[in-house]
């Protein structure tokens, strides 16, 4: 690593254990800067929060929502390899600014070969669209005593690495869902290694990748545990750089990323640069009073047996994070899904 690396990768971490403290103290106390906490905080995270309670019009203001947009990124930087959305953003996926509108092309042009001289030459047809890159929210809610978020960094990466794995969660919840509609499933020809391959050949005969294309194929943690240690006819690992964690190379220059909000029984295969879209700053609010469903899982419609708990009386402390992002694939064949 070079000493530039270096210096970038320690200014990143900086930043984001800015934006973590800013989420801690607004999680604690709202945008008030004048409590003990937030006066013992850096004096650019001071600047920042009471920047943010300035009136927007004001050269505070706006100064402390650049630096906030600064941070922010930094906190998007920390989700590449935790979210599937953000590393296709930052691994060739087109950035266009969202609520753009923009040209789809439908369908693509195709090529001919070994045309004999005289012999009429094929015209293939080229159609397009238009489509609008349409934002949509993630909302993320991470509760914490106020005891827990009032200690010092030990409480303080229990609570960044929480609200990473949330906003990762809600974000890609939203984002694969959408891609994986607009697809109709290959069915999958079974378990063993050659039908993974089989699997694997279909998919990527169902999308268009150019040069330089960067493919990954979006896969659940129950099943990158099985690929991890699945054995090939030789006997050794199928794909021995596959991480049940971190994803990783599988074959034919497709790298794998695990998700668990994935649509169930899907996996989905996707080509980044027939992809646009982008991601704006996060969104911060401090929740003290309401109840909450302390569980993974939550009703989506409370009933009777739905259980509550109470923040106020818990002595709680939440923090409700708010992103708008976007994805509009643009270019035919960029997306193949399987079910299994």
């Amino acid at each position: 690593m070079t000493i530039l690396q270096t210096v970038e990768n320690a200014a990143v971490a900086a930043r984001l254990g800015e934006f973590h403290k800013c989420a801690q103290l607004i999680a604690l106390h709202g945008l008030g800067v004048n409590h003990p906490d937030a006066e013992r905080a850096t004096p650019r995270v001071q600047s920042i929060l009471r920047g943010l309670a300035a009136p927007i019009d004001t050269v505070a203001g706006g100064a402390a929502i650049a630096e906030l947009g600064v941070i922010s990124e930094a906190f998007s930087t920390s989700l590449i390899g935790l979210s599937v959305f953000d590393t296709v953003l930052a691994n060739g996926m087109r950035r266009v600014p969202l609520r753009s509108r923009g040209v789809v092309l439908t369908t693509a042009p195709s090529g001919s070969g070994n045309i004999a001289e005289g012999a009429p030459k094929p015209v293939s047809e080229m159609a397009f669209g238009s489509a609008i890159l349409d934002p949509a929210k993630a909302v993320a809610i991470v509760a914490a005593s106020v005891e827990l978020l009032a200690l010092g960094s030990g409480a303080g990466s229990l609570f960044s690495e929480e609200l990473r794995k949330a906003v990762a969660r809600a974000t890609d919840a939203i984002f694969l869902a959408s891609l994986i509609a607009t697809t109709t499933p290959l069915v999958s020809a079974g378990t063993s290694f050659a039908n993974l391959l089989q699997d694997l050949g279909a998919l990527l005969a169902a999308v268009d990748a150019q040069p330089g294309s960067k493919i990954y194929l979006v896969i659940p943690p129950a099943i990158a545990k099985q690929w991890a240690l699945m054995a090939n006819p030789a006997g050794g690992l199928a794909f021995p750089r596959l991480s049940i964690t971190t994803g990783g190379p599988l074959a034919a220059g497709v790298e794998a990323l695990i998700s668990d909000q994935l649509p169930a029984n899907r996996l989905l295969l996707l080509v980044t640069d027939g992809l646009v879209g982008n991601a704006e700053g996060f969104a911060f609010s401090k929740l003290r009073q309401g109840d909450i469903e302390v569980t993974s899982t939550p009703d989506q419609t409370p009933t009777a047996a739905t259980q509550l708990r109470s923040l106020w009386q818990s002595n709680l402390a939440a923090l409700l994070c708010e992103r708008w992002f976007g994805a509009e694939v643009v270019r035919p064949r960029a997306l193949a899904s399987l079910s299994y």
